[in-house]
């Protein structure tokens, strides 16, 4: 950080030394980094510097909403650095499909038809949110953005079936439905899946569909619906949090007793000198 102040104090309209610094204080001070960030935006807007910068920040925010609004900001106050190609597209896709489905499918033939436009053979530039550059085809980017495509069409149109209340012909548009890899809402499909199971009559086999995957991972996209599906079976909420846990232990394995000598050397540690605490393993290998 005193280096990045130093390099900022000789040089202190450089763009690039205002973002580095930026970078290196957000951990510290996140309010006095946004004040950096957001003035090397202003003046940098629609230049390279100022893209990298934008999506710097991008990638340090974790809010899923300001990191959704960050990356509208830069698809409006950078213009000429934006392109189909851009990683941040599908963030954004996916913060728009899990509040407003609707709006993340217009979002994704919005960027259908941009990659359309491309010639397959050409390569574009896709910079994601590290920074880091790489080539992809024209051909295969329209690849990505179809296969997104089709994915938010079928929940839509699942939605728009249960809604009227027609579970059966949801389940059957979602059967064959594929979720893109390169998007995360696993949890949106599963649950879209339950409640077309509940609307055609069997609460029971949503309730055991999503008690099932609370087993594997505790999930907290699932907590609604299955105390929602519990009470429609006569189950309270604190009846349905005692049996997920119950069937969570129930498949819990022990770990397997180690005998590891101490960082820095000295006496060795056992997991059965530990008994009743809590034992973070950390799989670490040296360079």
């Amino acid at each position: 950080m005193k280096y990045a102040r130093k390099a900022l104090e000789i040089k202190p309209d450089d763009i690039q030394s205002q973002a580095a610094y930026a970078r290196v204080l957000w951990p510290a001070d996140r309010t006095a980094a946004r004040k950096y960030y957001d003035g090397l935006l202003t003046q940098a807007a629609d230049t390279k510097a100022g893209a990298l910068a934008l999506q710097r920040l991008i990638t340090d925010v974790e809010d899923p909403a300001e990191k959704g609004a960050l990356v509208e900001r830069f698809r409006r106050d950078f213009p000429s650095q934006w392109k189909p190609s851009l990683l941040a597209n599908r963030d954004l896709f996916a913060w728009y499909f899990s509040r407003e489905p609707e709006k993340g499918l217009a979002f994704a033939h919005e960027m259908l038809a941009a990659a359309g436009r491309l010639l397959p053979a050409n390569w574009l530039p896709a910079l994601d949110l590290a920074g880091e550059l790489s080539m992809i085809p024209g051909s295969e980017l329209k690849g990505f953005w179809q296969r997104i495509t089709d994915y938010a069409q079928a929940i839509v149109d699942a939605q728009s079936l249960i809604r009227e209340k027609k579970g059966a012909e949801a389940l059957a548009r979602l059967e064959k439905v594929r979720t893109p890899l390169t998007v995360e809402d696993l949890p949106q499909l599963t649950l879209v899946r339950a409640e077309a199971v509940a609307v055609s009559g069997d609460v029971p086999k949503a309730y055991e569909m999503l008690a099932t995957e609370l087993e594997r991972d505790l999930v907290a996209d699932y907590q609604e619906a299955i105390v929602r599906y519990g009470t429609m079976v006569g189950k309270s909420a604190e009846q349905v949090d005692a049996e997920i846990w119950t069937r969570r232990l129930a498949k819990a394995e022990t770990f397997k007793e180690f005998d590891l000598s101490r960082l820095g050397g000295g006496k060795h540690v056992k997991l059965s000198d530990l008994g009743g605490k809590v034992v973070l393993v950390d799989f670490w290998f040296p360079g």
